[in-house]
């Protein structure tokens, strides 16, 4: 939580992460018990294809390959609209799905007019080649080879134990029939394959090396490989593995460093907490207030005072999560009244 975040903010205009909004959408019962089923009941999933670029004055640049990867049935089904389309057409070029789009300034590019794109549209049975174009000017394409690829996750295997904060090695071996270059994507699930997070994309090698701190605790754990040839997609994951939890981390939002209080006035301490495994921290007798001169103040993630002693404060808020680890932060704040001395002349 303290790294990724729900909200997109790094791109104008913002939206809401895939993930959050494929969970949010899986949770309505849309069909009201017709063809969606009973009410609680695991929604279909179809494969779609991922692809994500650049357009650049007519110049499309895809660093990355395109994935096939599992979602909730109507994940992205739409047609959509814009100057630009992503086709897929069969061997005979007759489209079999069309997605109409417009691009995204960068503002991060240095070169003028540089538009992001990225789109996720069903995957067509019988997609011989993925076109890109501009009205009827095709700008870009890429053609769906015989075969998948192949690919083993060899390390971890099952059964290991990753402490909270080591470098772990994964390894993999890839092979593709037809020749094709791969690329690779590593994710992650603390929760048996429920959820899973991109630990790392675009890989061209056979191995890389995990911070583990970046990783929920779980005893439950598993690692997916998938390996892409450009288009077509495979995929290998792992036994279940433990990777130790992690201790919370804890942030004093008010009162700010260095804050000056006359005696008597209200004094509001608040504070968040996140947690590898527990989330965003809400519960509020999870949060413990302390002063340097006056000890214990109380608990809550909120507290207002107003007889804190003049001095200088060092307050303290130590935040504990499910599995009883702890962590700390603190600022320091001075009780009193500023002193002028009076401009002695000569």
């Amino acid at each position: 939580p303290n790294a990724n975040f729900d909200i997109m903010s790094y791109c104008n205009p913002r939206w809401i992460s895939d993930q959050t909004y494929a969970a949010f959408r899986a949770s309505f019962n849309v069909g009201g018990g017709g063809a969606g089923g009973a009410a609680g009941a695991e929604p279909p999933e179809r494969e779609y294809l991922v692809g994500a670029g650049y357009i650049v004055e007519g110049l499309v640049t895809m660093s990355r390959p395109y994935y096939r990867l599992v979602f909730p049935v109507g994940h992205d089904d739409e047609a959509g609209e814009g100057r630009y389309v992503l086709e897929l057409q069969d061997a005979g070029g007759t489209p079999l799905f069309t997605r109409y789009f417009d691009t995204l300034g960068d503002s991060e590019q240095p070169v003028t007019g540089v538009g992001y794109f990225r789109q996720t549209v069903p995957w067509q049975p019988g997609t011989a080649r993925i076109v890109i174009r501009e009205g009827p000017a095709i700008l870009h394409v890429t053609h769906v080879s015989a075969h998948a690829p192949e690919v083993t996750l060899k390390s971890p295997s099952g059964g290991e134990y990753w402490p909270p904060y080591s470098e772990q090695v994964v390894s993999w071996s890839g092979d593709d029939a037809d020749g094709d270059p791969l690329r690779y994507a590593l994710l992650y699930s603390p929760d048996q394959g429920q959820t899973w997070t991109a630990v790392a994309t675009n890989l061209t090698g056979e191995s890389y090396t995990v911070d583990v701190s970046r990783l929920a605790g779980s005893e439950s754990a598993l690692l997916r490989v998938i390996a892409s040839d450009g288009v077509n997609t495979s995929q290998d994951t792992s036994d279940p593995f433990t990777v130790e939890g992690k201790a919370p981390a804890a942030y004093v939002l008010y009162p700010l460093p260095n804050s000056v209080y006359v005696p008597g006035a209200p004094v509001l301490l608040e504070g968040t907490g996140t947690d590898p495994e527990d989330g965003t921290l809400t519960d509020g007798g999870l949060f413990s207030w302390s002063s340097s001169l006056q000890g214990e103040l109380g608990v809550g993630q909120t507290l207002y005072l107003d007889d804190l002693q003049p001095g200088h404060h060092v307050i303290t808020l130590q935040v504990s999560d499910s599995d009883g680890l702890t962590a700390k932060d603190s600022v320091s704040i001075f009780i009193g009244h500023h002193i002028y001395l009076p401009v002695v002349l000569k």
